[in-house]
């Protein structure tokens, strides 16, 4: 039996432990990880190609959110990401030398910064094409079509082709008397 003495300080005496424990239990889940880093998700391979917009959209699983930064490194030049984890640009001439790239995706929150690495394929630019027209003959020339005083036109047909859709330019050089010429484009 605990004498009367001490029988009074227990409970305070339990109260102070109990305190000290609640004190201690939210220390350490205050210190202890609220859950993982951020996983960075596919797809990781993207293509782009230079003088065409590119976009492409870092992605975490949802239970990663919030998400406090985003990151890549290693772009080539004339792509960025912005705040919401979307790299893009245009990327520049001469940056499909450098094919492919390896970029470091990685998002950040509360518990840590996750990584990932994209392989970033950028293709040339669109080809262009350039076009030549010899003199215009008549179609009833007698004798047989050859250029002549009457027919000193010459046609030069130049262009580009972007994104599949052409975009030709024509412009013609004629002869009027010999000596002398007039552009007409």
């Amino acid at each position: 039996m605990i004498p009367a003495r001490y029988h009074s300080q227990l409970p305070c005496s339990m109260k102070r432990i109990l305190s000290l424990l609640l004190l201690l239990a939210a220390a350490f889940s205050a210190l202890a990880p609220g859950g993982p880093k951020p996983q960075i998700q596919p797809p990781f391979t993207a293509t782009g190609q230079v003088g065409v917009a590119f976009s492409y959209q870092i992605s975490v699983r949802e239970a990663d959110y919030p998400i406090t930064a985003w990151a890549a490194a290693g772009l080539p030049s004339g792509l960025t990401v912005n705040t919401t984890g979307v790299i893009s640009g245009t990327p520049a001439w001469g940056t499909d030398a450098g094919s492919p790239y390896s970029v470091t995706l990685s998002a950040t929150n509360g518990n840590g910064t996750g990584t990932a690495t994209l392989t970033l394929t950028i293709l040339p630019p669109p080809t262009a094409f350039v076009g030549f027209r010899l003199p215009d003959f008549p179609a009833a020339a007698t004798p047989a079509p050859t250029p002549s005083a009457n027919n000193m036109r010459l046609i030069l047909q130049m262009g580009a082709t972007q994104a599949g859709t052409a975009h030709p330019f024509n412009a013609t050089l004629e002869v009027q008397v010999p000596g002398t010429t007039t552009w007409v484009p």
